[in-house]
């Protein structure tokens, strides 16, 4: 009863300091607070829009926290014109081997909601089209799950999952259109009101392990979105506030050749784009950047992209720029540090349709085709290294070919970075990196500082650096600077002794030692 209580002074403090900009429009609040609106057009825009909004009034959602908030998470909410949300709730992915070994009372998801107070910032449309325009704040609500609600309807959903992984989960390969995804049998939109199972991935070819050895697209928990509009249904309705004066302001002809003269690419990101116009036209981001003088220019605003108006989307430029020759390097420019374009190459390298050669250096898929090496001779290669490695172990791919491993792919003659790009792909094989060495693991676990050193040191309780740096020789053919030694043993879950420089598997042995 308490617990409500103090959620509720809480959300009087939330309508004090927020209330105010209820029934602004989208355009309206990133203006008042200082925010260009057109340069908000991703879907992460009201993510983007709610921290300049946090920043601008202090606000700070760790000042809400005390003896019955323990942990907040902050979720924006789009509402439809019917009040339903646009769209359900996503949590974290699901790590499939840790369900299996849980148990409901202490579960990671049912710990997720025992602890954590919600705080949902929510937008409005008032209309059936959907634009910014059209989208209005309707304020901050929070909001705790009701433990009859975890222990009933989220819970059945757990269970039904994780009985599933144990044995019954159905997957089948369907084609959509051009693409193939994943269908499945675990709970979906229709098993309850509450929660259900869906995937979380950034496209099908992001994948993990089940403890079967099957692969399956990356998976999370949803509160579906009618629960969601219950929770939040007592929330005051929209008043609108009269639309924001923003009056466009238009370049004169002049400019735009001037402009013009100064933009080369046919990309380029928000940031760099502004530093060269602006050069040209004073004040260029914050009076001018719009749809209109941008479309003047010859381009498009795209999400965190302005772009030529010939090529329709970001995504399109970055595959025609990856595959029009047969080697594609990465060079220095703000378009190929992009966490969009980073994405659009971990996909490609998912789907084998590239395969890095150098550190910024990739073979396209076409070039190995004319070598007589095709996607299933990429995906082998992998298969057979798990054959050959076993049972759980770690390795590198210098001891790998020491210990006899062969495969055609080798005598293509390329460096390490290309065999260890290929094992790096989603599946049975984690990996870390330490100075120049990489190592892997098969293992549906976390692969980490710990288990490498615990693997070096065998059966040992304790190990002087001598002597690891000695095992890292025989096992890997790897020489690691003693100073990532010891900085790795302190991120790890042994205890090293600085003035023994001497690694031990725990403090116990530690004391036993000295003793």
């Amino acid at each position: 009863m308490y617990e409500q209580q103090c959620i509720k002074k809480v959300q009087e403090q939330l309508n004090e300091k927020f209330n105010k900009y209820i029934g602004f429009s989208f355009p309206k609040l990133a203006r008042t607070i200082g925010i260009n609106p057109d340069t908000l057009k991703s879907k992460l825009s009201t993510v983007k829009l709610v921290n300049k909004l946090k920043e601008f009034e202090n606000f700070n959602e760790n000042e809400l926290l005390g003896k019955h908030i323990e942990s907040i998470s902050l979720k924006t909410v789009r509402l439809k014109y019917d009040d339903k949300p646009k769209e359900s709730m996503s949590f974290e992915q699901i790590k499939f081997n840790e369900l299996t070994r849980e148990v409901w009372e202490t579960s990671k998801l049912r710990m997720k909601f025992i602890s954590t107070t919600l705080l949902f910032v929510v937008f409005q449309y008032e209309e059936k089209e959907v634009s910014d325009e059209n989208l209005y704040f309707r304020g901050m609500y929070i909001w705790k799950m009701p433990l009859a609600t975890l222990d009933n309807e989220v819970k059945s959903v757990w269970e039904k999952t994780k009985n599933l992984v144990q044995g019954g989960l159905e997957i089948e390969e369907v084609k959509r259109g051009k693409r193939t995804v994943q269908k499945n049998n675990l709970p979906g939109l229709q098993f309850n009101n509450v929660a259900h199972v869906r995937p979380k991935a950034s496209d099908s070819s992001d994948r993990v392990l089940l403890p079967n050895g099957e692969y399956i697209t990356k998976q999370a928990f949803w509160l579906n979105a009618n629960y969601i509009a219950k929770v939040i249904k007592e929330m005051p309705k929209i008043q609108r506030h009269q639309i924001y004066d923003n009056k466009i302001k238009i370049l004169d002809s002049d400019s735009i050749e001037k402009v013009k003269n100064k933009l080369i690419k046919p990309i380029y990101t928000f940031e760099e784009f502004n530093v060269i116009v602006n050069k040209e036209k004073e004040n260029f981001e914050e009076e001018y950047f719009n749809e209109i003088n941008i479309s003047e220019l010859g381009y498009n605003i795209h999400p965190n992209f302005v772009l030529v108006k010939e090529i329709a989307k970001p995504e399109e430029y970055f595959e025609q720029q990856i595959f029009k020759q047969d080697y594609f390097i990465k060079i220095v420019d703000p378009i190929y540090d992009s966490v969009q374009f980073m994405r659009k190459l971990v996909n490609l390298e998912n789907s084998y349709d590239v395969v890095k050669i150098e550190e910024n250096e990739y073979i396209t898929i076409n070039k190995l085709n004319e070598a007589g090496i095709y996607k299933k001779d990429l995906i082998d290669f992998k298969g057979e290294v798990e054959k050959f490695i076993g049972d759980s172990c770690v390795f590198t791919w210098t001891s790998l070919e020491k210990e006899g491993f062969h495969h055609k792919l080798v005598e293509l003659g390329f460096q390490d970075v290309f065999y260890e790009s290929l094992l790096k792909r989603p599946g049975a094989f984690k990996y870390m990196k330490i100075d120049q060495t990489t190592f892997f693991m098969k293992t549906v676990e976390e692969f980490n500082v710990t288990e490498l050193f615990q693997f070096v040191m065998e059966t040992e309780h304790s190990i002087s650096l001598n002597e690891l740096e000695d095992k890292f020789v025989q096992f890997f053919d790897a020489f690691i600077n003693r100073r990532s030694i010891i900085h790795y043993a302190n991120q790890s879950q042994l205890y090293y002794s600085e003035d023994l420089e001497r690694l031990f598997i725990d403090s116990e042995k530690f004391y036993n030692y000295i003793e």
